[in-house]
């Protein structure tokens, strides 16, 4: 004979499965009662609702909707008999299903030190006044590698103080120490085994998407697709736009290097010509430079010529070459 409360518990777990279009199921397990409701109510805000099951009446209410909702059966394999999870139905109806893995993944709820537990990151202990008196607990912090003094009859910490560095285990007399300064350095939170959404079950390795690296990826793609298009002449709307100002620039320099002039390239014409002219002039004799070149080309009063850097030198020798490079490729000489 079964139980009454469990025939209408079943119905109830039914009820939301029918319902609730996005589906996850959680492992409640490791989480205290306190974090395990402070995570329920932020999610509820969001319009998540959480329910702790049993596994065998969750499977019971599984089998009688999993035609109607195909892919749903998937969840059986987290609740196998053997399995050691406290099941938790996670159920959205506004936000998709890798939405509500980032929503739970962000909703981590502090928790108290552990003895054996391992640090998700650096463990500081902040400078500042702590509520224990003088007497055997100075020796107990000074051991500790803190360094304290005593103000108005409390111990005083003076400067910060990493106790445990990130993937280190934390020792039981830190997770004393720690909990007794009111320090929470460890994280909790549900752990999504899986979503289903619209006949598909999403495990959590093909949630967790680094969103970075997926902008990245899809700029990179979007990069990559429109240089394809510009090599094979490809007319799209995106393509385009580059696609001519990249020809507007390889004619640019072209007409440059030829030396024919356009309204275009003018402008940049002359100030090459001149950059020429000038670094030409700077080859004269002194008395025969036009008064551009002698502005250009002279030292400042208060360095001599031959105190001048060779590093100096050879970067103007350089110089003078390109222009001169630059003046043969004009003229095509």
């Amino acid at each position: 004979m079964v139980a009454p409360w469990k025939i209408q518990e079943v119905e109830e777990i039914k009820k939301l499965l029918e319902e609730y279009p996005v589906i996850g199921i959680a492992d409640a397990m490791d989480l205290p009662t306190a974090q395990f409701q402070r995570i329920r109510k932020v999610l509820k805000q969001h319009g998540v609702i959480i329910r702790v099951v049993k596994k065998t009446l969750l499977k019971r209410a599984l089998d009688q909707v999993k035609d109607k909702k195909p892919g749903l059966e998937k969840i059986e394999e987290y609740i196998k008999k053997g399995t050691r999870i406290t099941p938790a139905l996670v159920l959205a109806k506004d936000i998709n299903a890798f939405k509500l893995f980032k929503l739970i993944e962000e909703n981590k709820s502090p928790a108290p030190a552990k003895p054996g537990a391992i640090a998700p990151r650096d463990i500081v202990i902040p400078a500042g006044p702590t509520p224990f008196t003088p007497g055997p607990m100075i020796g107990f912090l000074s051991r500790m590698g803190l360094k304290v003094k005593v103000e108005g009859g409390r111990i005083v910490i003076q400067e910060d103080k990493v106790i445990v560095r990130a993937g280190e285990v934390i020792k039981p007399e830190v997770a004393d120490l720690l909990n007794k300064l009111g320090i929470e350095p460890l994280e909790v939170k549900l752990k999504v085994l899986g979503i289903w959404e619209k006949g598909i079950f999403y495990p959590a390795d093909v949630l967790a998407i680094d969103e970075k690296e997926y902008r990245e990826n899809i700029i990179k793609a979007f990069r990559t697709a429109v240089e394809l298009g510009i090599r094979i002449g490809f007319p799209a709307k995106d393509v385009l736009p580059v696609a001519i100002q990249r020809a507007f620039r390889i004619a640019l320099e072209l007409s440059a290097i030829a030396g024919i002039p356009s309204r275009s390239n003018i402008e940049y014409l002359i100030k090459k010509a001149q950059s020429i002219a000038l670094a030409l002039a700077s080859r004269l004799p002194e008395d025969l430079r036009p008064e551009e070149a002698k502005v250009v080309t002279e030292a400042p009063k208060e360095t001599k010529e031959e105190e001048k850097p060779k590093e100096e030198e050879k970067k103007e020798e350089k110089a003078e070459e390109e222009a001169l490079g630059g003046l043969a490729a004009l003229f095509g000489t």
